[in-house]
């Protein structure tokens, strides 16, 4: 008697992911299936159309994101140099996965107008906010220089990690090693 196996949504979606960021929203499903080790059929039981499938594989939102809780808790301890180097090598990862995500839908079509309320839980925006509340906390206490607004100085950071991760997208190669990236990232803005 042949024994059923049980199939994680996590294992298609990633499949799904894979083939739809390598060939677009017009990747098809048979290759998904394959990549995910299920049949086609069950795809669509799991999901019922293939724009449902390519809206749960592009799902931006990671649930688990300790980075900034991380930051936030290490105001006024360590070093600002430390915490910033931690919590940008944590931000990075976040963002090779979240960006051509991101590209891919806006360029899909699948990404409407979000409103207001919705603008600031995106992924750039949200993680600016969260550098400049730390940034601001410091300066506070004295242990950075107040060099200007702390909200710019964060999306300076956090747009120069986009940057470094477009080029990296669309060449192939990255600036430069990313650890040393972050390294003068975090000395620019301490």
């Amino acid at each position: 008697m042949a024994r059923l196996q049980l199939y994680s949504n996590e294992k298609i979606l990633k499949a799904a992911a894979r083939e739809f960021l390598r060939h677009g929203p017009k990747a098809g499903t048979i290759p998904i299936a394959r990549r995910a080790g299920v049949s086609e059929a069950t795809l669509f039981k799991r999901f019922k159309t293939k724009e449902a499938l390519f809206r749960a594989a592009m799902h931006l939102e990671a649930e688990n994101l300790a980075w900034p809780q991380e930051l936030l808790a290490a105001i006024g301890k360590r070093t600002p140099a430390r915490n910033l180097q931690h919590a940008l090598s944590s931000l990075a990862d976040h963002l090779e996965i979240v960006l051509p995500k991101m590209m891919l839908l806006r360029v899909s079509g699948y990404r409407k107008r979000l409103g207001k309320s919705r603008q600031q839980t995106e992924p750039p925006l949200r993680d600016a906010r969260i550098l400049a509340d730390y940034l601001r906390a410091e300066q506070k206490l004295g242990r950075l220089p107040r060099r200007g607004n702390p909200l710019v100085h964060a999306h300076q950071i956090v747009g120069a990690l986009a940057h470094y991760f477009n080029i990296k997208t669309m060449t192939g190669f990255a600036p430069c090693p990313r650890p040393d990236y972050i390294r003068a990232l975090v000395r620019l803005h301490t």
